[in-house]
Protein backbone atom coordinates (compact mmCIF):
# COMPACT_ATOMS: atom_id res chain seq x y z
CA UNK A 1 0.00 0.00 0.00
CA UNK A 2 1.25 3.58 -0.75
CA UNK A 3 0.65 4.75 2.66
CA UNK A 4 3.03 8.14 2.05
CA UNK A 5 1.06 9.67 -0.52
CA UNK A 6 -2.08 8.40 1.42
CA UNK A 7 -1.07 10.09 4.89
CA UNK A 8 -0.36 13.14 2.91
CA UNK A 9 -3.80 12.93 1.23
CA UNK A 10 -5.37 12.12 4.56
CA UNK A 11 -3.83 15.18 6.65
CA UNK A 12 -4.69 18.12 4.16
CA UNK A 13 -8.14 16.55 3.53
CA UNK A 14 -8.84 17.38 7.36
CA UNK A 15 -6.63 20.54 7.38
CA UNK A 16 -9.37 21.49 4.55
CA UNK A 17 -12.37 20.62 6.52
CA UNK A 18 -11.63 21.77 9.52
CA UNK A 19 -10.64 25.14 8.10
CA UNK A 20 -13.94 25.30 5.82
CA UNK A 21 -16.20 23.92 8.49
CA UNK A 22 -15.03 26.38 10.81
CA UNK A 23 -15.40 29.01 8.36
CA UNK A 24 -18.74 27.51 7.21
CA UNK A 25 -21.68 27.41 8.85
CA UNK A 26 -21.54 26.50 12.30
CA UNK A 27 -24.72 26.30 14.44
CA UNK A 28 -28.02 25.49 13.87
CA UNK A 29 -29.11 29.58 13.47
CA UNK A 30 -26.84 30.17 10.95
CA UNK A 31 -28.50 26.94 8.98
CA UNK A 32 -31.90 28.73 9.09
CA UNK A 33 -30.28 31.53 7.97
CA UNK A 34 -29.48 30.34 4.95
CA UNK A 35 -33.57 29.84 4.00
CA UNK A 36 -33.88 33.44 4.94
CA UNK A 37 -31.02 35.63 4.35
CA UNK A 38 -31.05 37.85 1.12
CA UNK A 39 -27.71 38.75 -0.69
CA UNK A 40 -27.40 42.58 -0.41
CA UNK A 41 -23.97 41.93 -2.27
CA UNK A 42 -25.93 41.19 -5.48
CA UNK A 43 -29.02 43.15 -4.70
CA UNK A 44 -27.08 46.60 -3.38
CA UNK A 45 -25.52 49.29 -5.78
CA UNK A 46 -23.39 50.60 -3.30
CA UNK A 47 -19.83 49.49 -3.03
CA UNK A 48 -18.73 46.93 -0.49
CA UNK A 49 -16.71 48.07 2.41
CA UNK A 50 -13.25 47.57 2.02
CA UNK A 51 -11.57 45.32 4.26
CA UNK A 52 -8.08 45.96 5.83
CA UNK A 53 -6.23 43.51 3.60
CA UNK A 54 -8.24 45.05 0.45
CA UNK A 55 -7.60 48.07 -2.03
CA UNK A 56 -10.75 49.69 -3.28
CA UNK A 57 -9.15 48.15 -6.90
CA UNK A 58 -9.76 44.71 -5.75
CA UNK A 59 -13.40 44.31 -4.19
CA UNK A 60 -16.51 45.47 -6.49
CA UNK A 61 -20.23 44.83 -5.76
CA UNK A 62 -21.41 41.55 -7.85
CA UNK A 63 -23.75 42.78 -10.32
CA UNK A 64 -27.15 41.09 -11.41
CA UNK A 65 -26.06 39.65 -14.79
CA UNK A 66 -27.21 36.67 -16.81
CA UNK A 67 -24.71 33.58 -16.77
CA UNK A 68 -24.79 31.42 -19.52
CA UNK A 69 -25.29 27.95 -18.53
CA UNK A 70 -22.58 25.41 -19.06
CA UNK A 71 -23.63 21.80 -20.47
CA UNK A 72 -22.06 20.52 -16.98
CA UNK A 73 -21.82 22.29 -13.63
CA UNK A 74 -18.10 21.17 -13.36
CA UNK A 75 -15.89 18.97 -15.05
CA UNK A 76 -15.26 15.19 -14.13
CA UNK A 77 -12.00 15.82 -12.81
CA UNK A 78 -12.80 18.63 -10.44
CA UNK A 79 -15.67 16.14 -8.92
CA UNK A 80 -13.40 13.46 -8.45
CA UNK A 81 -11.09 15.98 -6.39
CA UNK A 82 -13.68 17.26 -4.50
CA UNK A 83 -14.70 20.84 -5.85
CA UNK A 84 -13.46 22.82 -3.37
CA UNK A 85 -13.58 25.66 -5.63
CA UNK A 86 -16.27 26.07 -8.50
CA UNK A 87 -15.29 28.20 -11.65
CA UNK A 88 -17.39 29.03 -14.53
CA UNK A 89 -16.60 31.47 -17.31
CA UNK A 90 -13.56 34.21 -15.82
CA UNK A 91 -15.43 34.03 -12.13
CA UNK A 92 -14.18 31.44 -9.47
CA UNK A 93 -16.59 30.32 -6.38
CA UNK A 94 -14.93 29.93 -3.29
CA UNK A 95 -15.51 29.95 0.58
CA UNK A 96 -14.18 33.22 2.12
CA UNK A 97 -15.59 32.48 6.12
CA UNK A 98 -19.59 32.08 5.95
CA UNK A 99 -19.37 33.68 2.21
CA UNK A 100 -19.07 32.90 -0.97
CA UNK A 101 -16.38 34.85 -2.31
CA UNK A 102 -16.56 35.64 -6.28
CA UNK A 103 -13.06 35.91 -7.98
CA UNK A 104 -12.97 37.57 -11.65
CA UNK A 105 -9.57 35.16 -12.77
CA UNK A 106 -9.11 38.07 -15.86
CA UNK A 107 -9.45 41.77 -13.69
CA UNK A 108 -9.03 40.33 -10.13
CA UNK A 109 -12.37 41.94 -9.26
CA UNK A 110 -13.96 40.22 -6.04
CA UNK A 111 -17.10 40.31 -4.73
CA UNK A 112 -19.26 38.17 -2.07
CA UNK A 113 -22.38 36.47 -1.20
CA UNK A 114 -23.29 36.91 2.24
CA UNK A 115 -24.04 33.58 3.85
CA UNK A 116 -23.55 31.83 0.73
CA UNK A 117 -20.31 29.77 1.73
CA UNK A 118 -19.56 25.95 1.50
CA UNK A 119 -17.39 23.14 1.15
CA UNK A 120 -17.95 21.33 -2.34
CA UNK A 121 -19.15 23.92 -5.59
CA UNK A 122 -21.13 23.34 -8.79
CA UNK A 123 -21.86 26.19 -11.29
CA UNK A 124 -24.08 26.55 -13.77
CA UNK A 125 -25.54 29.81 -15.31
CA UNK A 126 -26.92 31.78 -12.42
CA UNK A 127 -27.19 28.96 -9.99
CA UNK A 128 -24.47 28.07 -7.59
CA UNK A 129 -24.88 24.39 -5.98
CA UNK A 130 -22.91 24.37 -2.81
CA UNK A 131 -22.36 21.72 0.41
CA UNK A 132 -20.90 21.41 3.77
CA UNK A 133 -21.78 19.47 7.37
CA UNK A 134 -24.97 21.46 7.42
CA UNK A 135 -26.61 20.44 4.15
CA UNK A 136 -26.92 20.88 0.89
CA UNK A 137 -27.69 24.51 -0.78
CA UNK A 138 -28.65 26.80 -3.87
CA UNK A 139 -27.76 30.10 -4.50
CA UNK A 140 -29.09 31.95 -6.82
CA UNK A 141 -26.79 35.03 -8.42
CA UNK A 142 -29.43 36.56 -10.39
CA UNK A 143 -32.36 36.64 -7.30
CA UNK A 144 -29.80 36.28 -4.46
CA UNK A 145 -32.53 33.53 -3.02
CA UNK A 146 -30.36 30.62 -0.46
CA UNK A 147 -32.34 27.84 -0.50
CA UNK A 148 -31.75 24.75 1.49
CA UNK A 149 -32.11 21.62 -0.79
CA UNK A 150 -31.37 19.01 2.11
CA UNK A 151 -29.73 18.26 5.54
CA UNK A 152 -27.47 15.72 3.29
CA UNK A 153 -23.53 16.68 3.27
CA UNK A 154 -23.40 16.49 -0.52
CA UNK A 155 -20.07 14.93 -1.52
CA UNK A 156 -18.85 14.74 -5.10
CA UNK A 157 -21.64 17.33 -6.55
CA UNK A 158 -22.76 16.62 -10.27
CA UNK A 159 -25.67 18.86 -11.60
CA UNK A 160 -27.12 18.12 -15.31
CA UNK A 161 -29.57 20.66 -15.45
CA UNK A 162 -32.51 18.31 -14.15
CA UNK A 163 -31.45 16.66 -11.33
CA UNK A 164 -28.17 16.62 -8.19
CA UNK A 165 -26.23 13.91 -8.09
CA UNK A 166 -24.73 13.53 -5.17
CA UNK A 167 -22.79 10.82 -2.46
CA UNK A 168 -24.42 11.74 0.82
CA UNK A 169 -21.56 11.31 3.47
CA UNK A 170 -24.53 11.07 6.10
CA UNK A 171 -26.10 8.29 4.74
CA UNK A 172 -23.15 5.40 4.69
CA UNK A 173 -21.72 7.35 1.54
CA UNK A 174 -24.32 6.02 -0.59
CA UNK A 175 -25.25 7.79 -3.90
CA UNK A 176 -28.44 10.03 -3.96
CA UNK A 177 -30.35 11.98 -6.28
CA UNK A 178 -32.45 15.57 -5.68
CA UNK A 179 -34.00 18.21 -8.43
CA UNK A 180 -32.68 21.29 -7.90
CA UNK A 181 -35.64 22.75 -5.66
CA UNK A 182 -35.19 20.25 -3.49
CA UNK A 183 -37.39 17.56 -4.31
CA UNK A 184 -37.86 13.99 -5.29
CA UNK A 185 -34.70 13.30 -3.22
CA UNK A 186 -33.80 9.97 -4.18
CA UNK A 187 -31.86 7.17 -3.08
CA UNK A 188 -29.96 5.37 -6.39
CA UNK A 189 -28.03 2.68 -5.02
CA UNK A 190 -27.87 0.11 -2.20
CA UNK A 191 -23.69 0.27 -2.59
CA UNK A 192 -22.28 2.16 0.18
CA UNK A 193 -18.54 3.68 0.93
CA UNK A 194 -18.68 5.16 -2.64
CA UNK A 195 -15.56 7.30 -2.67
CA UNK A 196 -15.59 9.01 -6.08
CA UNK A 197 -19.12 9.80 -8.52
CA UNK A 198 -18.78 11.28 -12.06
CA UNK A 199 -21.85 11.85 -14.09
CA UNK A 200 -20.58 11.23 -17.32
CA UNK A 201 -22.92 11.08 -20.69
CA UNK A 202 -25.45 10.09 -18.68
CA UNK A 203 -24.40 7.35 -16.78
CA UNK A 204 -22.85 7.42 -13.25
CA UNK A 205 -19.73 5.84 -12.67
CA UNK A 206 -18.05 5.47 -9.05
CA UNK A 207 -15.18 3.87 -7.09
CA UNK A 208 -15.85 2.33 -3.51
CA UNK A 209 -13.75 2.10 -0.58
CA UNK A 210 -13.03 0.49 2.87
CA UNK A 211 -13.07 -3.71 2.21
CA UNK A 212 -13.80 -2.83 -1.86
CA UNK A 213 -11.70 -0.48 -3.93
CA UNK A 214 -13.72 -1.94 -7.28
CA UNK A 215 -15.08 0.72 -10.23
CA UNK A 216 -18.81 0.98 -11.30
CA UNK A 217 -20.95 2.25 -13.95
CA UNK A 218 -24.42 2.20 -13.56
CA UNK A 219 -27.93 4.23 -15.51
CA UNK A 220 -28.99 7.80 -13.26
CA UNK A 221 -32.38 5.65 -11.97
CA UNK A 222 -29.81 2.43 -10.85
CA UNK A 223 -30.35 0.19 -13.44
CA UNK A 224 -27.61 -1.76 -15.57
CA UNK A 225 -25.07 -1.76 -12.60
CA UNK A 226 -21.95 -2.80 -14.36
CA UNK A 227 -18.57 -3.79 -12.70
CA UNK A 228 -15.82 -1.96 -14.82
CA UNK A 229 -12.57 -3.08 -12.47
CA UNK A 230 -12.39 -5.28 -9.40
CA UNK A 231 -9.12 -3.94 -8.83
CA UNK A 232 -7.98 -1.77 -5.81
CA UNK A 233 -8.84 1.45 -7.24
CA UNK A 234 -7.86 4.39 -5.52
CA UNK A 235 -8.70 7.88 -7.54
CA UNK A 236 -9.77 8.19 -11.01
CA UNK A 237 -10.94 10.63 -13.73
CA UNK A 238 -13.02 10.47 -16.75
CA UNK A 239 -11.67 12.85 -19.92
CA UNK A 240 -12.51 12.45 -23.36
CA UNK A 241 -14.50 9.02 -22.87
CA UNK A 242 -11.75 7.49 -21.53
CA UNK A 243 -11.20 6.32 -17.61
CA UNK A 244 -8.17 7.55 -15.98
CA UNK A 245 -7.62 5.44 -12.77
CA UNK A 246 -4.92 5.13 -10.30
CA UNK A 247 -4.40 1.40 -9.25
CA UNK A 248 -2.88 0.39 -5.95
CA UNK A 249 -2.34 -3.51 -6.95
CA UNK A 250 0.67 -3.71 -9.18
CA UNK A 251 0.74 0.50 -8.68
CA UNK A 252 0.32 2.55 -11.42
CA UNK A 253 -1.29 5.23 -13.78
CA UNK A 254 -3.82 2.99 -16.23
CA UNK A 255 -6.46 4.01 -18.65
CA UNK A 256 -9.51 2.06 -19.98
CA UNK A 257 -12.59 2.20 -22.09
CA UNK A 258 -16.24 3.61 -20.15
CA UNK A 259 -17.08 -0.13 -20.63
CA UNK A 260 -14.12 -0.80 -19.19
CA UNK A 261 -12.67 -2.93 -21.93
CA UNK A 262 -9.22 -2.35 -22.97
CA UNK A 263 -7.24 -1.67 -19.92
CA UNK A 264 -3.54 -0.71 -20.29
CA UNK A 265 -0.93 0.32 -18.09
CA UNK A 266 1.00 3.64 -19.27
CA UNK A 267 3.64 4.21 -16.04
CA UNK A 268 4.42 2.53 -12.94
CA UNK A 269 4.32 6.08 -11.30
CA UNK A 270 1.29 6.61 -8.68
CA UNK A 271 -0.34 9.10 -6.88
CA UNK A 272 -3.20 10.17 -4.90
CA UNK A 273 -5.04 11.67 -6.47
CA UNK A 274 -5.19 13.07 -10.96
CA UNK A 275 -6.59 16.21 -13.05
CA UNK A 276 -6.86 17.14 -16.54
CA UNK A 277 -5.84 20.32 -18.17
CA UNK A 278 -5.88 20.96 -21.98
CA UNK A 279 -4.84 17.23 -22.90
CA UNK A 280 -2.32 17.32 -19.76
CA UNK A 281 -2.49 14.82 -17.10
CA UNK A 282 -0.98 16.41 -13.77
CA UNK A 283 -0.48 13.67 -10.51
CA UNK A 284 1.85 13.44 -7.73
CA UNK A 285 4.57 10.77 -8.22
CA UNK A 286 4.57 8.80 -5.20
CA UNK A 287 7.90 7.38 -6.72
CA UNK A 288 9.53 10.75 -6.35
CA UNK A 289 8.31 12.27 -2.99
CA UNK A 290 4.76 13.04 -4.07
CA UNK A 291 6.52 15.93 -6.47
CA UNK A 292 3.43 16.81 -9.77
CA UNK A 293 4.54 15.03 -12.43
CA UNK A 294 2.59 15.73 -16.17
CA UNK A 295 1.34 13.25 -18.85
CA UNK A 296 0.64 13.94 -22.03
CA UNK A 297 -1.98 12.00 -23.38
CA UNK A 298 -1.49 12.29 -26.65
CA UNK A 299 2.09 10.23 -26.41
CA UNK A 300 1.64 9.18 -22.55
CA UNK A 301 5.55 10.69 -22.62
CA UNK A 302 5.93 12.14 -18.95
CA UNK A 303 7.97 14.54 -16.95
CA UNK A 304 8.80 16.21 -13.72
CA UNK A 305 6.57 19.81 -13.19
CA UNK A 306 7.70 21.03 -9.87
CA UNK A 307 9.74 19.70 -6.96
CA UNK A 308 7.62 20.33 -4.12
CA UNK A 309 4.86 17.67 -2.80
CA UNK A 310 1.08 18.90 -4.24
CA UNK A 311 -2.33 17.52 -3.00
CA UNK A 312 -5.79 18.04 -4.96
CA UNK A 313 -6.08 20.03 -8.53
CA UNK A 314 -8.91 21.95 -9.84
CA UNK A 315 -8.65 22.72 -13.93
CA UNK A 316 -10.15 25.85 -15.04
CA UNK A 317 -8.95 27.29 -18.81
CA UNK A 318 -5.31 26.95 -19.61
CA UNK A 319 -4.79 26.72 -15.68
CA UNK A 320 -4.76 24.20 -12.95
CA UNK A 321 -5.20 25.19 -9.18
CA UNK A 322 -3.89 22.84 -6.35
CA UNK A 323 -2.37 22.80 -2.70
CA UNK A 324 0.84 22.66 -1.73
CA UNK A 325 1.43 19.76 0.90
CA UNK A 326 3.84 21.80 2.02
CA UNK A 327 2.24 25.18 3.10
CA UNK A 328 0.58 24.70 5.85
CA UNK A 329 -1.36 27.86 5.24
CA UNK A 330 -3.17 26.11 2.69
CA UNK A 331 -2.51 28.77 0.21
CA UNK A 332 -3.83 27.93 -3.09
CA UNK A 333 -1.46 28.11 -6.54
CA UNK A 334 -2.19 28.20 -9.69
CA UNK A 335 0.12 27.40 -12.92
CA UNK A 336 -0.73 27.09 -16.40
CA UNK A 337 -0.48 23.43 -18.23
CA UNK A 338 2.44 24.82 -20.41
CA UNK A 339 4.41 26.20 -17.37
CA UNK A 340 6.78 24.91 -14.57
CA UNK A 341 6.00 28.32 -12.77
CA UNK A 342 3.49 28.14 -10.15
CA UNK A 343 1.74 31.71 -8.44
CA UNK A 344 0.12 32.44 -5.22
CA UNK A 345 -3.60 33.30 -5.63
CA UNK A 346 -4.99 35.69 -3.98
CA UNK A 347 -8.31 34.89 -2.34
CA UNK A 348 -8.98 36.62 0.46
CA UNK A 349 -11.50 34.77 3.43
CA UNK A 350 -12.72 38.17 5.01
CA UNK A 351 -14.39 40.36 2.30
CA UNK A 352 -16.62 43.25 4.19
Amino acid sequence: MKCFGKVKLIMLMCMISLFLVACGQSSDDTATSLQESSVEEVDSDESITMSENLTEEQVTTQEKVSRVPNEVAASPGNIANSAFFGFQNDEMFYTANYDLGILNLETGELSKVKNGGGNHYVVMGDLVFQSNIMGLNRVNLSTGEILNLSNDFALNLNYDGQWLYYVNDKEDKLIYKIRPDGSERTQISDLDNVSIMILYKGKLYFSRYWNSHELYSMETDGSNLNMLDDQWIDFFIIENDMIYAMQEDDPGLYKYNLDGSGKAKLTDQYGSFMNVCQGYLFYPNDLDGNNMYKMNLSDYSTEKVLDFPVNYSFSHGDYLYFYNVQDYESKVYRMAYDSNTPEVMNMPSDIE
